[in-house]
């Protein structure tokens, strides 16, 4: 099996465990403890733990090797998963989830490192997001059925995929792998680096909002189930992966993203009510594809150091997903809904790409005509 379709087959296995895990986590924590602000904690500190883990684990991963790091990564999740098995107090399953936080992000700054080193890196990330978007969504409704049996079987499970995903990368250990000692990004890579680095915000802010907000929008579009719409947002997102296999050469293009999210902005903004849930599900499509060409480019500016720049990717998305809902509820909620709230993200990235990708090209223009 090639490399390519081993990390696929071990994304899929990995969030097929972390889906079940994620969905059963608030049932077994609501019966240990009825403080909701302790249940909060325990749940996302998660993201804490990964949003401060991706560049240290990016560049651990470029100094030992990626395809030396995500078995080892995953391997160290099947210990996770039993920590939560076992858990009897939140602070147990505070400090697991913690530990999944960064071992996760050992796991995809690893993974998407890899992919990114294969022959056409557009594909081989958008595969790898493929596979993530569909093993999380089936995640859910295996721990369902699991659940039946024990409440907890899913956490074994977590661990479960987690050993199957580790057998799946134990040959990618003989991946010849670039020792590198420092990470270095040179001008002009340091100006263009912004705009992929801006979309993967973007995709954070806005996928933030569709979460936090969804019985808001499902009420907006009329829809009496606000899951109908997160399940919608990530099902055209898998859609929009399997759809750049169809002509990647157009996604990479300079103008493809802003032109994507220009024309999502305009489907949010202007659709009407009781077609509201369009709009978003072309949001789930546009964002799939930003996020896998944004951490294609920065892999491509990044060469030599493509698991580091896959954490600062992933940097940038967790920093959007967890600046949206607060930046909307605290300077935006009062005046606009979140449909029209992520509008204004998008425009306002929009904005910021053409400026940027402007001064990136004047400044080209200069340094060529002053060598000229």
């Amino acid at each position: 099996m090639s490399a390519q379709r081993l990390l696929v087959a071990a994304s899929f296995t990995f969030m097929l465990g972390v889906g079940s895990a994620v969905s059963t986590l608030p049932i077994v924590l609501r019966q240990i403890s009825s403080n909701e602000l302790e249940v909060s904690l325990a749940v996302t500190v998660w993201g804490l733990a990964y949003l401060v883990s991706n560049i240290p684990a990016g560049v651990l991963a470029d100094r030992l090797g990626a395809g030396r790091v995500a078995p080892l990564a995953f391997l160290s999740n099947v210990a996770v998963g039993l920590a939560l098995f076992t858990s009897t107090s939140v602070a147990g399953f505070a400090v697991a989830r913690a530990a999944e936080g960064v071992l996760e992000a050992m796991v995809w700054t690893s993974v998407l490192g890899l992919a990114a080193k294969s022959e056409g890196r557009l594909l081989g990330i958008s595969g790898v997001f493929a596979a993530i978007a569909l093993g999380f969504s089936l995640g859910p409704i295996a721990a369902s059925q699991i659940a039946l049996i024990s409440a907890r079987l899913p956490f074994l499970a977590y661990s479960l995929c987690a050993l199957i995903s580790f057998i799946l990368t134990l040959p990618l250990r003989s991946e010849r792998q670039a020792r590198v000692e420092k990470p270095v990004i040179r001008a002009p890579a340091s100006l263009q680096i912004l705009p992929p680095l801006i979309v993967s915000l973007t995709v954070g802010l806005t996928e933030s909002l569709i979460i936090v907000y969804s019985p808001v929008i499902a009420e907006i579009a009329g829809l009496g189930d606000s899951r109908l719409i997160v399940s919608g947002y990530y099902l055209l997102g898998l859609l929009g992966q399997v759809a750049i296999r169809l002509n990647p050469r157009a996604v990479t293009r300079e103008y493809y993203v802003p032109a994507s999210f220009l024309l999502a902005a305009l489907a949010l903004a202007f659709t009407p009510l009781k077609f509201t849930a369009l709009g978003v599900l072309l949001l789930g499509f546009v964002n799939a594809q930003a996020a896998s060409r944004s951490q294609a480019k920065v892999a491509e500016l990044m060469q030599g150091v493509e698991s580091t720049g896959a954490g600062l990717a992933n940097l940038a998305w967790a920093l959007g997903y967890f600046a949206g809902s607060p930046l909307y509820s605290s300077a935006l909620a009062t005046s606009l809904d979140p449909l029209m709230g992520i509008a204004l993200f998008l425009a306002a990235s929009l904005v910021l790409q053409i400026t940027l990708g402007f001064t990136a090209r004047s400044r080209a223009s200069r340094a060529r005509t002053s060598l000229g």
